[in-house]
């Protein structure tokens, strides 16, 4: 599939499409080199290929998604990381591009009956036991309430904020590099 539907009007007044136009992630992708010369990756703490995506497409040009590629990237993350990791999402999209991904008590609730409904369906599909299942269904409802913590990130205390970040914990506790 390739995006080239870059109509400023709506590229403008529609969030949802202007967000589907630049989502990119960098664990599988691939790019042309003389794009990235031009507009080189920002140096930022978080969501570069975001960031990257959306001047790309604002600088004119189309990316293409393929759907059928095969990718294994996981980061196994139980529900206080997925929750965190969410958290840090949510927030920088709400920073970066004005996005809530999920701002409102409704649309989490409407989330989290969705990750219920898709998680259970599958492990009855596949046949996955009990336990596994209620641990999808509990880093899916964990992701849901990072999203609405991050989309309301900038009112929580700074101390919260830092408890509440996976980023910011890592960050933290990375060595300091001497001159």
């Amino acid at each position: 599939v390739v995006s080239r539907d870059t109509d400023p009007v709506r590229y403008e007044s529609d969030p949802g499409w202007r967000q589907f136009l630049h989502f990119y992630s960098d664990n599988n992708s691939c790019l042309r080199r003389s794009v990235w010369e031009k507009i080189p990756y920002p140096d930022v703490e978080f969501a570069e290929d975001q960031i990257w995506a959306h001047r790309v497409i604002e600088a004119g040009y189309a990316k293409a998604y393929a759907d059928d590629a095969v990718v294994r990237h996981s980061h196994d993350y139980g529900p206080l990381e997925r929750f965190q990791r969410a958290f840090d999402e949510s927030n920088a999209f709400r920073v970066l591009f004005g996005y809530s991904l999920c701002g409102t008590p409704s649309k989490a609730a409407r989330a989290i009956g969705w990750h219920v409904r898709r998680d259970i369906g599958f492990a009855r599909k596949n046949g996955i036991g009990l336990a596994a299942t209620c641990g999808q269904v509990a880093r899916g409802i964990a992701q849901v309430g990072g999203q609405m913590a991050g989309s309301h990130g900038h009112r929580l205390p700074g101390a919260l904020r830092l408890r509440l970040s996976r980023d910011k914990r890592l960050q933290r506790s990375l060595p300091v590099a001497s001159a």
